[in-house]
């Protein structure tokens, strides 16, 4: 066994060695050294006689790639070799599943060329390579899995007595691992030798050749672990990119199932030789490999991860090598190299970051943090390397400030640039914690040490190429243009810098508006961390130096005084907090938004942290140099020298900026102050909890009472946070509280405790200016009752340790501050800035300085407030000098109007009251006056308000009189008119009743716009039946913006008629419906409305412009399909496809009282017998123009205006006739008669959907309350609009007969029980299998009108009632008899009347008497009863709302209103008897009703005699064993048909979400008969289909789509699992919205990023199938698509 798998692995190892690694196809002029380079193989030739050279097999090759899709391949392929689409088809699929295909091989190259040519001509590879060597490869591919299927034996012990054995599995497991183990045996190369000796000696006829053992070499004895010899394991990663798709695959496979499951001692070695054949696996990954999805580099996380490796990886993996063979590989070191400019195509690539994440894996090892192995620690070697390695991308990507012309075009090389420095920030970070060992700091100082040198000399050589361009240039270089003084540096990069007379400063010379500057540098970004890391450090330094001293001083013998190198090293962050604030105040505006992006960026919450080392170097620049040489430094780096003398006029002149863009340097200088003043979590080694709770408390804040999601929490927290801390959870549980979301589209959100808001500073950090301004307004509102300092800050105490930076507080103590902060006042108050934020920045900056006075342990004291009290600041073209307490007190004395201005005065006063109790006695004096003063101002201050408000009581007295005044002569006008004019008192009684009546009117009507003739509201005096004008709908065009009401233009309502299954499903009242009883073929026609009014013409001329935006914008997805007459509403972007025009001004509507019940028989006797024989003998129509005159007495009368060929009513319904015929998917076409059944279908099918939409709206609404007016004015003006178009086609030649042909059918399918004779026609479907009120429709709509019209409309329902009873009880018998349903009888009823009545149903039928039994046994009566009432509900609500539509009925229902049943309501309304006077014994035995069923009964068993007379279903029969009959099928899904009796809802999906996913991998999809990859699980149906997948295909369209043609029509709902997305679709349109599913925070987790467990909001899932029974998809992705331009479709969006 050991044999033939060493056997099989030298093989494979010998054929892909000598495969190629770069596939490509080679030019025309290489194709003979191409074929040469092939060595001959003797089987290959095939040379006839006399022909010449030899020729050889050459095979074609086809790889496969993630780059192009099916389509593209398969077009080239085909056209390249000439085959079918089927043939090239297969080909695609077998590339994409095998991962390569051989597609011809022929020995003719030239051949195999051209092919190569055609296909690799779009980027397609293509290979070819010897036929021979092609087969080896695939035999080597057929190996591996048979290695891998091998492994897999069956994994059970065997025992046998005393003596047992290892499982079959592991023993051939652990074999494979031994000889992957071993060192490779070359018998290809073996075998080459034993032919060239052979050859040599000239025996051709040798009959074969022997290899012993001995010839292979082998030595079992080898150090696993040695770098020195390759072993089988080492060829075989190597060789991973010379494979294809399986193989690769398959070779994971493999050593998943050998060596990770095999033991530590192999997953060691496993990890040992791939991290030593490292390098060039990465070097492959990131330039040569075709599928990087399937390289082995990705076996990395698997291998670094593991923890048992950490004991032998960091000595094993080759670090050092691995930076040695990086720099070798540029063969050249410097101080400095070229920035990169990230526009290669290595930078674009996102490849990557798997190094830069094996990096940390590494770093990660236990190993290089401490122990006995070497580390980076004590290996200083190892160190250096990296410190250079970081210097090859220190300040990489600079930008230059264009000051001339804008930027042309805006590259996105900054992106690749920041996600460099992302994956930089967290290694560097990294490596400084593997510095950082508890027992010793030592090595943390020499890392510092050694890093500030590398920058030293790094910022020497930039500082010096920035000198010399400066030089040479004398300052008129076109990048300086703004330098308007044209200052130069000295030959030593600096120069001189002036800001307190007397005292010049030495600050190095830069100009961020004018020299390029980068955003990264990962080697000062390195330094921070370990000065970060040193702050644990206790001890003192032996010459009394603190540590920061020590590193910066390094080996170098210059003097400690000499800050030279501190400034040097320092400019790049400070330059980059410079670059932050100019581009804030808008002076890189020429380069473009990307520049502003990159500051966005930079400041987010990801890259964040690289800021905050800044701001940290900045803290340590400030302790070393001091504050007076750091203030003037960041003064002349900001250009602001100038303004903070007084002068913000010179500033703007020198400088070159607008005074706004000075005014925001300022602003931002002031708050770069107060940041690094104030910051000092770093300083003081705040642990992360409490770093992390803070962090948290202050973005609660930001919120305020609305809340924070957790998602946007936690992102807008550093990720170092975040992963330090155990439990974030936690920690957030501590300082907010949770709201679930109320809502169907918000999150859950985390609020901040009320305890915690005094924890919250306004002047956070991380806070931007918007941010700080909603949490200060925040914190007012909480505190406007309180009279405590509040805004007072707080700081923590810096101690005195032997880093230094306790000398943070000497800030406040510098000559320099003070001029800052004066200035910064002066120029607002007396000055011409005008700025609240420089104001309340300067404030802050003193509040903070006189807080500092109390918690500095350096012996400080009221320094601070004694320099406020008595330093001089001379002010610009003034005499006077002032101290910055005699400025306060300026500001306090002058008159303040400004209220922006009123909490920073209150803030100077509580600063100017501490300064007088701490700055001696000069300051005491000062105060004192000042107190005095403004006693005396308070004073004229309360005369002032008391003046004021005399004054404004004055004013209000002067308006009332005046109001008085008005009103008198008003009065006198109004007595003079009526003296002139006299009124008759009976006139204005009259008035007065008709207004009374108006008010009973309003009270009456249900709907706005009716007018009531009557003028007497009395019940008791009124007729049965009063009459009222309900208004048709009349408005502004939406187009045009002028009245339709009253004009001569034609005008209608937008509306959308689209096809629908919400009704399909037959149900009967039963929780489970087996997908057998669906009515498939059943799809109906719901016809919508926005409600808008357009005219006719302004709807051609939008139409048009519709037509004209699809032509201009070609290439772009429209949510609107031209082809099927779409558009969008131009006012609110709903989707429609016809017009429905009004072409009424009113209609007489009946409000008709409660009566006793109607009778069918007297109806029958009073006329209708005689009607329905006449019409089934041909009589009733005989005067040609009879029917005619019938419906033109029914149609409502057209309101006046002119009409053209286009307007006429006959036009414009054949158009409508036309789009709900292509909706059902019929051809267009010229219809006359035939389009109005169709029609009239769908109004009953509108009309039943409606009727189940409002089901929940409440009970105690009326169903024309509960159904929206829109949708109530749509049905009446579509029922009129039928009557009016049906009248006009009567006038065809025809139409009457055909008219009589369709009343025929009816009136025999209803009444042939109790008529004479038969109708000759075609078969007609029975009555019982009619829907309802699609048989209600045509009647009223048809028949009815020739017989009584509108007043026959009681009696026609009365018919249908009876038929709804018995289709219910006869639908129970097909259920549960025929098909096995299942029911919950509940609780158990007896009733003989309705006993009797089932079962003489079941025996008109003539189903069997024992099949009765049974079904009536399991179902029971109380169950029928409860099933009739909710059918007859459901029918009751259609017949009203049905009845307002089409005949104006409104029923007076005031005597009724106590009565708490709605069916009773509805019953007594529509004038029903009840359903116990039609359920019972008597009804069957004879009278009107019993032959009017038995014809029903009848013509529903001729249908299929042989299943009504069956046994039934073999569930009734007995036990399973004792079933002996056969069970006879239905021929028809189900016979009858009934009302709907629950609401229609989605399918029900798991409370989890992982449980849904386990069931989609155990789900097969139907037409690929495979496990879907990308699942799809219809929410309409509940069948799992492939997602977004090649394999089910038809006609381009996926599988969503082709199943939603039989399942949703034109919509389809579907929840693609694993992205957790649901997928809207409307035909060839759809979008993508949020799940259902929600995690433990409230928030939805599209494509399943964060991994938190999701759980089933019912709520939301509610409105998701809202949205579908109200047929509101189609819309919903038209608006979705409108707000989104996109240019390839909204698959791309």
């Amino acid at each position: 066994m050991r044999s033939t798998i060493s056997t099989v692995l030298d093989f494979m190892i010998d054929t892909f060695c000598d495969s190629p690694s770069k596939l490509s196809v080679p030019l025309p002029s290489e194709h003979s050294a191409f074929i040469s380079a092939d060595p001959p193989e003797v089987r290959e030739l095939e040379t006839p006689i006399g022909s010449g050279s030899a020729r050889y097999y050459h095979s074609l090759v086809l790889w496969n790639d993630e780059t192009h899709s099916f389509n593209e391949v398969i077009d080239q392929v085909k056209e390249a070799m000439d085959i079918s689409v089927d043939e090239a088809k297969a080909v695609a699929e077998t590339v994409d599943f095998h991962g390569r295909q051989v597609l011809r091989v022929s020995v003719e190259p030239e051949e195999l060329f051209r092919i190569s040519r055609i296909i690799s001509s779009i980027g397609l590879t293509v290979s070819i390579r010897s036929a021979r060597e092609t087969f080896r490869e695939e035999i080597a591919g057929v190996l591996i899995d048979w290695l891998k299927d091998v492994s897999k034996q069956v994994n059970v012990s065997r025992s046998h007595g005393d003596s047992s054995y290892q499982a079959i599995a592991s023993v051939i497991q652990r074999s494979i691992c031994e000889e992957l183990f071993a060192p490779r045996r070359e018998f290809k190369r073996i075998l080459v030798q034993k032919l060239a000796e052979i050859a040599e000696n000239g025996d051709v006829n040798a009959a074969g050749v022997s290899i012993g053992r001995d010839d292979l070499a082998f030595t079992p004895d080898v150090d696993l672990t040695s770098t020195e010899m390759k072993l089988r394991i080492d060829h075989l990663i190597l060789s991973d990119i010379k494979m294809w798709k399986r193989a690769r695959n398959s070779s994971r496979e493999l050593y998943i199932g050998t060596m990770i499951v095999s033991g530590d001692d192999f997953k060691k070695l496993m990890g040992v030789r791939f991290a030593y054949s490292y390098l060039p696996l990465i070097t492959n990954y990131l330039l040569h490999d075709r599928e990087p999805d399937l390289s082995i580099i990705n076996f990395s996380v698997q291998l670094f991860t593991a923890f048992y490796l950490s004991e032998v990886l960091p000595e094993r993996f080759p670090l050092k090598n691995f930076h040695l063979a990086a720099k070798n590989a540029r063969e050249w070191t410097c101080t400095r190299y070229p920035k990169l400019g990230c526009d290669s195509q290595a930078a674009r690539s996102r490849r990557d970051w798997h190094l830069f994440q094996d990096s940390r894996y590494i770093l990660s090892a236990q190993r290089l943090v401490k122990g006995e192995q070497k580390g980076l620690g004590s290996d200083s070697e190892i160190l250096d390397i990296f410190l250079d390695l970081l210097r090859v991308w220190q300040a990489m990507h600079p930008q230059t400030r264009y000051t001339r012309q804008h930027i042309e075009y805006e590259q996105e090389q900054w992106i690749q640039a920041f996600n460099l420095s992302l994956q930089l920030g967290r290694m560097v970070h990294m490596v400084a914690e593997c510095l950082m060992w508890k027992e010793d700091h030592t090595h943390l100082c020499n890392a510092a040490v050694k890093t500030i040198e590398i920058l030293d000399a790094w910022c020497k050589a930039e500082e010096q190429e920035e000198v010399e361009k400066v030089l040479g240039q004398k300052g008129h270089a076109a990048g300086l243009g703004v330098n308007m003084n044209h200052r130069v540096p000295d030959s030593d990069g600096c120069h001189t810098v002036e800001f307190i007379s007397g005292k010049p400063i030495r600050s190095p010379f830069f100009n961020v508006a004018s020299q390029a500057v980068s955003f990264h540098h990962p080697l000062h970004w390195f330094l921070a961390y370990l000065i970060g890391d040193m702050m644990q450090a206790r001890w003192e330094h032996p010459n009394g130096l603190t540590i920061l001293e020590h590193i910066f001083r390094g080996s170098s013998s210059m003097p400690v005084s000499d800050l030279r190198r501190v400034s040097r090293i320092m400019e790049a962050p400070l330059q980059t907090t410079v670059l932050l604030s100019q581009i804030r105040a808008g002076v890189w505006v020429r380069n473009g938004l990307t520049l502003r992006a990159q500051a966005t960026h930079y400041r987010s919450s990801t890259l964040r942290e690289h800021y905050d080392q800044d701001l940290f170097l900045l803290q340590t620049y400030l302790v070393l140099a001091g504050p007076d040489m750091f203030l003037t430094a960041m003064l002349d780096r900001y250009d602001l020298a100038i303004w903070f003398k007084g002068n913000p006029r010179g500033c703007a002149g020198v400088t070159g900026l607008e005074d706004e863009q000075i005014g925001l340097l300022a602003e931002d200088f002031l708050e770069v102050l107060i940041t690094l003043f104030s910051e000092r979590s770093r300083i003081i080694s705040l642990p992360p909890s409490l770093e992390l709770k803070r962090e948290i408390i202050h973005h609660l804040a930001v919120s305020g009472t609305h809340g924070i999601a957790y998602s946007d929490l936690s992102g807008r927290i550093l990720d170092r946070l975040v992963s330090s801390v155990e439990d974030f959870d936690d920690v957030l549980q501590t300082v907010a509280d949770f709201k679930f979301p109320e809502g169907t589209t918000d999150s859950g959100v985390y609020v901040l405790k009320d305890q915690n808001w005094g924890d919250v500073d306004p002047w956070f950090w991380h806070y931007t200016k918007n941010q700080r301004e909603e949490v200060e307004a925040h914190l007012k509102t909480r505190h406007k009752n309180s009279s405590g300092d509040w805004w007072v800050p707080r700081l923590e105490t810096i101690a005195d340790t032997a880093m230094g930076f306790a000398k943070l507080n000497r800030m406040m103590q510098s000559e320099v501050f003070i001029h800052i902060v004066f200035f910064a006042i002066w120029n607002v108050f007396f000055g011409v800035v005008r700025s609240v934020t420089v104001v309340n920045e300067a404030v802050q900056i003193l509040a903070l300085a006189l807080v500092a006075e109390r918690t500095t342990d350096s012996g400080v004291g009221n320094e601070f407030s004694k320099l406020v009290a008595t330093t001089e600041v001379a002010i610009l073209d003034n005499v006077d000098r002032l101290t910055l307490l005699e400025l306060l007190i300026r500001v306090l004395n002058r008159e303040n109007d400004d209220d922006d201005l009123k909490d920073a005065i209150r803030k100077i006063e509580w600063i100017t009251e501490r300064v007088g109790g701490r700055g001696g006695e000069l300051a005491q004096s000062l105060t004192q006056a000042w107190r005095a003063t403004r006693g005396g101002e308070k004073q004229k201050n309360i005369e002032k308000a008391e003046v004021n408000e005399k004054k404004k009581i004055d004013a209000k007295a002067a308006a009332m009189a005046r109001k008085a005044a008005i009103m008198a002569q008003f009065a006198a006008a109004q007595k003079k008119f009526s003296e002139e004019n006299p009124v008759d008192d009976s006139d204005e009684d009259e008035a007065t009743d008709a207004s009374a009546t108006k008010c009973m009117d309003e009270d009456a009507a249900s709907h706005e716009g009716w007018d009531i003739d009557d003028t007497s509201m009395d019940l008791d005096s009124e007729p049965e039946e009063q009459t009222r004008l309900w208004e048709y709908p009349s408005g502004t065009c939406i187009f045009c913006q002028e009245e339709t009401a009253g004009g001569s233009e034609t005008y209608g309502i937008l509306g959308l008629v689209q096809p629908s299954t919400v009704l399909r499903c037959a149900e009967v009242g039963y929780d489970l419906v087996p997908s057998d009883i669906r009515l498939d073929e059943e799809i109906g026609l719901y016809i919508s409305t926005c409600g808008h009014l357009m005219h006719l013409t302004c709807f051609h001329s939008y139409y048009a412009s519709i037509r004209s935006r699809h032509e201009a914008q070609s290439n772009r997805n429209h949510p609107e399909d031209i082809e099927r007459n779409e558009f969008l509403c131009p006012l609110c972007k709903t989707l429609g496809n016809c017009f429905v025009p009004v072409l009424w001004a009113a209609k007489e509507e009946k409000i008709v009282r409660i009566k006793e019940e109607v009778t069918v028989d007297q109806w029958w006797e009073r006329g209708l017998g005689d009607f329905a024989n006449g019409l089934i003998r041909g009589e009733v129509g005989d005067t040609e123009g009879e029917i005619l005159h019938q419906f033109m007495s029914a149609v409502t009368p057209h309101r006046g205006g002119r009409e053209t060929t286009q307007s006429d009513p006959t036009y414009l319904y054949r158009r409508l006739t036309r789009t709900l015929l292509a909706a059902l998917g019929s051809e267009p076409h010229e219809v006359r008669m035939e389009g109005m059944i169709e029609m009239w279908d769908a109004i009953a099918y509108t009309v039943r959907c409606l009727e189940v939409t409002a089901r929940s709206k409440g009970e105690n609404l009326s169903i024309t309350e509960q159904v929206p007016s829109h949708a109530l004015t749509l049905l009446r003006v579509l029922c009129e609009g039928l009557l009016t178009c049906s009248a006009a086609e009567l006038r065809n030649r025809g139409s009457e007969s055909r008219m009589e042909e369709r009343g025929q059918e009816l009136i025999w399918s209803i009444f042939s029980g109790v008529m004479d004779g038969e109708i000759e026609t075609v078969p007609l479907t029975p009555f019982l299998m009619m829907d309802g009120m699609d048989a209600l429709g045509e009647v009223m709509f048809g028949v009815g009108v020739m017989k009584g019209g509108d007043d026959t409309f009681w009696e026609w329902v009365s018919v249908f009632y009876v038929r709804e009873i018995v289709a219910t009880l006869i639908s129970v018998v097909e259920a549960v008899g025929f098909r096995g349903l299942e029911v919950d009888p509940g609780e158990r009823e007896e009733d003989e009347e309705w006993s009797a009545f089932f079962k003489g149903l079941t025996a008109l039928l003539k189903i069997r008497e024992d099949l009765a039994d049974k079904v009536l046994d399991r179902v029971g009566v109380g169950h029928l009863k409860r099933l009739v009432s909710t059918c007859i509900l459901g029918f009751s609500r259609e017949c009203v709302l049905f009845g307002w539509a089409r005949c104006g009925i409104v029923f007076d229902t005031s005597n009724i209103q106590d009565e708490p049943d709605e069916i009773e309501r509805l019953r007594r309304c529509l004038r029903l008897p009840k359903i116990n006077a039609i359920v019972k014994k008597h009804t069957l035995e004879t009278g009107f009703n019993y032959h009017l069923i038995e014809g029903w009964c009848q013509q529903l068993h001729d249908i299929d005699p042989p299943y009504f007379s069956s046994p039934g279903h073999p569930s009734l029969s007995g036990p399973p064993g004792a079933i002996t009959i056969r069970y006879v099928r239905p021929t028809t899904p189900l016979y009858v048909a009934t009302c709907t009796v629950r609401i229609p809802a989605l399918i029900p999906l798991p409370h989890r979400l992982d449980t849904l996913f386990e069931e989609s991998i155990r789900r097969i999809c139907k037409r690929c008969k495979q496990v879907p990859t990308d699942p799809a699980l219809c929410l309409l149906c509940g069948t799992f289909v492939c997602s977004q997948s090649y394999c089910c295909q038809e006609e381009d369209k996926g599988e969503c789509h082709i199943h939603s043609r039989g399942c949703g029509g034109d919509v389809g709902i579907y929840f693609i699992i694993k992205k957790c997305v649901i997928y809207l679709m409307h035909n060839d349109n759809g979008c993508f919205i949020h799940p259902p599913y929600l995690d433990s925070h409230g928030e939805v987790d599209v494509g399943l990023r964060r991994g938190r467990p999701q759980y089933l909001n019912q709520k939301r899932y509610d409105e998701l199938s809202k949205l579908w029974l109200t047929h509101g998809i189609p819309s919903f992705v038209a608006r979705k698509i409108e707000s989104t331009f996109d240019v390839g479709g909204w698959i791309t969006l």
